[in-house]
């Protein structure tokens, strides 16, 4: 192995460790930890403090993918399994992407309206489908409610 496979290892570890560890650790202990205060509004709290450590993560990950992505372009050895590593790699990064500044800007947007605001059924539904789409994106999975987007998302009652 070069120093450049070596860094680009490095960067795809330390960021799946730190998604890893975020979801299956951080997220849940938030929520769980903020429920045992029995405080009213536990899941705001909650819910601001996972999102602005996702957005961390996720701009990290951006940044770790892109440059493990050039790094790898700079390999002179191009085979088939080179190929399918790249295509890997281009399609994790696209998807923190997609996850981060498009389904997370929706969720935010939501999550913004003035408390006075009621729901339309509408509304209601679009927001657990992209709830749904951030735990498909993210690898959380509510253990109690877990579900893929689908029905839900195509539902708009």
């Amino acid at each position: 192995m070069t120093i450049a496979d070596h860094l680009r290892s490095t960067l795809l570890s330390i960021w799946l460790g730190a998604a890893l560890f975020f979801s299956f650790a951080v997220a849940p202990n938030v929520f769980a930890t903020l429920h045992a205060f029995q405080l009213a509004n536990a899941n705001e709290i909650a819910g601001t403090i996972v999102t602005r450590t996702l957005a961390f993560i996720n701009i990290g990950g951006l940044i770790f993918g892109l440059l493990a992505l050039a790094v790898g372009s700079k390999r002179s050895a191009k085979g088939f399994a080179f190929a399918i590593q790249i295509i890997s790699l281009a399609l994790v990064v696209g998807a923190t992407t997609v996850g981060h500044f498009i389904v997370a800007a929706r969720m935010h947007a939501f999550a913004s309206v003035d408390g006075d605001h009621r729901f339309s059924a509408a509304e209601r539904s679009a927001s657990r489908c992209l709830h749904s789409t951030t735990r498909l994106f993210g690898g959380i999975a509510d253990r109690r409610n877990a579900r893929l987007p689908g029905r839900d998302c195509n539902d708009r009652s």
